[in-house]
Formats: structure tokens, C-alpha cells, sequence
């Protein structure tokens, strides 16, 4: 079985800046308590979606960090990243 590490950064606070037609466009999002929770019960299936999906063949080991600052992001390369870690 193949392990693959998981860190799940959860910023309960985004602040992301993105130059779009030569202006700077800002998006700005605090979540909730709830939508927190929410997302971390989410992300407790995680483990079992990759065994599912991979036939027992993958496993994860996972650890989840609340780093307690906003996060803030301006370079669109990182912004996509994360975003896409994020959805």
C-alpha cells in the first residue's frame, strides 16, 4: 500500500489579491466557527475516499494546522494553488 502525507492548512481568515485587466482585485473571506467545523468533518472522510478510490492500493497519514493568522496571498501562482487545495 502506497501512503501519501496530508497537511490541510485550515486559515480561518483569506485575504487574496490578483492583478486582473492591469487593476488589483481583492477577495476577502472569514469563516465562520461552523463553516470551520464543517470543513473539517469534511475532511475526516478523506482518508477513507482514497482507499476507496484507489481499491485499498493508497492510504493517507494527514495532519490538519489552524495557523492563528490571516492568510495572505498576492501572487496568482500561489493563490491557484491553495484555492485549489481549498475547494
Amino acid at each position: 500500500m502506497k501512503i501519501w502525507k496530508t497537511l490541510l492548512l485550515v486559515y480561518r481568515e483569506l485575504d487574496v489579491r490578483l492583478p486582473v485587466d492591469s487593476r488589483k482585485r481583492r477577495f476577502h473571506h472569514v469563516a465562520s466557527e461552523q463553516e470551520v467545523a464543517d470543513a473539517l468533518d469534511s475532511f475526516a472522510g478523506f482518508p477513507q475516499l482514497v482507499s476507496e478510490l484507489t481499491r485499498g492500493k493508497a492510504g493517507i497519514e494527514y495532519e490538519i494546522v489552524r495557523p492563528g493568522s490571516c492568510a495572505n496571498f498576492s501572487y496568482p501562482r500561489i493563490v491557484i494553488t491553495f484555492l485549489a487545495l481549498a475547494l
